[in-house]
């Protein structure tokens, strides 16, 4: 195949074509197959105006196929997902416990004062980003002893910046941590 440049356009954009009415960019894409249609097809050579993407079988659905011609919404054998259990009536995904992130059903960050998501190995964003990765094992196995989790949580502990001040400024290399068993082995 050799490419040679043209003065006739894409059959699917404003580029110059370069091989059989088409660019560099579309070169390998197929045309419809129906009569007098220059869309792309998306499948069986077919474009989506054509039946190149089925719509969901369920009465009334518009929505396209994802699996045996059903929409992800009404594909048999799924369940949706629980919502949260809270006294109150809330409607949002349950994630921990049957409750919702708002209604204590996720995890607090591990470091003392943080009140944000835990997101990575129980530290939230900032947090875990902050400590690399969380303590440096001194354990030949990759983790803490109990009892050096608990060396480790008294030292840690017994800061005097409770409030976080210095760790927001920068000043404090080591973040007190809410509870260490989950480095101990």
């Amino acid at each position: 195949m050799t490419l040679t440049e043209t003065n006739s356009t894409c059959s699917f954009c404003a580029n110059p074509s370069v091989h059989d009415g088409k660019c560099i960019q579309h070169r390998y894409r197929q045309q419809c197959s129906a009569p007098h249609c220059t869309n792309q097809s998306y499948a069986r050579s077919l474009c989506v105006q054509h039946g190149g993407r089925l719509l969901c079988h369920a009465p009334g659905c518009l929505a396209y196929v994802r699996s045996r011609g059903f929409c992800s919404r009404h594909l048999p054998g799924v369940t949706l997902r629980r919502t949260c259990n809270h006294p109150a009536g809330c409607s949002r995904f349950a994630h921990g416990r049957g409750l919702c992130a708002k209604h204590g059903g996720n995890q607090e960050c591990h470091v003392v004062m943080c009140t944000r998501y835990a997101r990575k190995e129980g530290f939230c964003q900032r947090h875990y980003r902050l400590l690399g990765s969380p303590i440096e094992s001194t354990d030949e196995r990759g983790r803490l002893s109990t009892g050096d989790a608990d060396i480790l949580a008294y030292f840690l502990g017994g800061q005097d910046d409770t409030d976080g001040a210095a760790l927001e400024n920068g000043q404090v290399d080591v973040m007190p941590i809410k509870d260490l068993t989950m480095y101990a082995s």
